[in-house]
């Protein structure tokens, strides 16, 4: 993955973010941690929790968005190969 994918993904995840209801979470996990630290300081006061695996994540939030940059990751998120 190259820091423009990162990114791109981090903008994404911003977007969604502000689209939610003040009072919402956001659970995020990325196989590079400091991703997750680094969007989660950038969105400082914002709910944004960092979480151990996406498995984690999707037991803790009502709704599910992934963002993967492709296909390979798609099915190890969430096919496990």
């Amino acid at each position: 993955m190259t820091a423009d994918t990162t990114e791109n993904i981090e903008f994404i995840a911003q977007n969604v973010r502000k689209s939610m209801p003040s009072t919402g979470r956001l659970y995020i996990f990325d196989v590079f941690r400091s991703s997750c630290e680094r969007f989660q300081t950038e969105m400082e006061g914002i709910s944004a929790v960092v979480v151990d695996s996406a498995r984690e994540a999707v037991e803790q939030a009502p709704m599910v968005i992934s963002i993967v940059p492709n296909a390979a990751d798609v099915r190890q998120l969430y096919l496990d190969e």
